[in-house]
């Protein structure tokens, strides 16, 4: 039982993981994005 649970716990730390990685991706492609338009009107 207890191996089940250690390879719960794995695949959940993983998934969040992977989770916070894509988040992160994402604010930054955002910011990015913001810049750009910032350029582009000249502000």
């Amino acid at each position: 039982m207890a191996a089940v649970l250690d390879a719960l716990a794995s695949y959940v730390q993983n998934m969040l993981v992977e989770m916070a990685k894509e988040e992160v991706h994402m604010l930054l492609g955002v910011s990015q994005e913001i810049n750009k338009m910032a350029i582009k009107l000249g502000c």
